[in-house]
């Protein structure tokens, strides 16, 4: 067998073991922040003390949390909009959606190995139109999900206030693509979200073309 040809299952192998691990390392994840929002929750909903060793541990990493979620442009107007404090539903639906994203994230990665894979296999089989075809596709769709990424990386960023490198330099590079489109910027968000869909649409095309 063509050493091409065990790359390339090795690759699409490696991508299916990561989607499964990363699936059940981000739902644990979650549930460890759903459980220590619901024990800050409670010691404040009932008073209890703060100062105790395990209620202490488990409110510390919430801290954070809350001073970005309070910090973000969204916060006030919401608040004003709904009229009640909003950062509880706001911490849920943030870490929904970072479990969302990330997921994304690792599918894109995944996806993109097992692209890589199978451009290998198609080399090793020696048919090289067909591996050039893959090559192609490939490119395309690495260049699309690092884009994806970026975008990523800025939301993560505006609810939480982590990555502030990488965010400063994924904005230098995606601030001007936007603007392109809304010179104003009074649109922002939602030419974001609007590019983030089509590049999903676009890779989804890619796939089906080249794949």
């Amino acid at each position: 067998m063509s050493p091409l040809i065990t790359a390339g299952e090795f690759l699409r192998s490696l991508a299916g073991w990561l989607q499964l691990i990363a699936g059940y390392v981000t739902t644990i994840a979650l549930v460890i922040i759903i459980v220590l929002l619901l024990i800050r929750f409670l010691v404040e909903r009932f008073n209890l003390n703060p100062f105790g060793r395990l209620i202490y541990y488990a409110r510390r990493p919430t801290d954070r949390w809350f001073y970005e979620i309070k910090g973000s442009q969204f916060y006030q107007p919401i608040k004003r909009a709904l009229g009640f404090e909003p950062v509880w539903v706001l911490l849920l639906l943030a870490f929904v959606l970072l479990f969302f994203l990330v997921r994304n994230l690792v599918n894109d990665v995944t996806l993109l190995l097992s692209c890589l894979g199978i451009t290998l296999e198609r080399f090793g089989a020696g048919d090289a139109l067909a591996g050039v075809w893959a090559s192609i596709g490939t490119v395309l769709l690495g260049l699309i999900f690092f884009l994806m990424a970026l975008m990523t990386i800025l939301v993560i960023n505006s609810w939480f206030g982590l990555f502030d490198r990488a965010a400063y330099w994924a904005g230098q590079r995606i601030y001007p693509i936007l603007r392109s489109f809304d010179s104003s910027g009074r649109l922002g968000p939602f030419v974001f979200l609007i590019m983030f869909f089509l590049l999903s649409l676009l890779a989804q095309a890619v796939v089906s073309a080249f794949f």
